[in-house]
């Protein structure tokens, strides 16, 4: 699968806005911690396939 520049952008764009409205608690750890943490990185792998389910669901 290829995807133009806008559709990636838009693409980047629309998983700021995921993360920061459905999963906030994980800006939260890391921006705390500095660092990526297990907390963190569990809350990243469920966002990422949330994600992916909407994502392909859409192209």
């Amino acid at each position: 699968m290829s995807l133009s520049s806008t559709k990636c952008s838009q693409t980047l764009l629309n998983w700021y806005n995921y993360m920061a409205t459905s999963k906030p608690k994980y800006s939260e750890i890391v921006k705390a911690e500095k660092t990526l943490t297990k907390d963190a990185e569990a809350i990243l792998k469920e966002a990422i396939a949330e994600y992916k389910k909407t994502f392909f669901a859409s192209v």
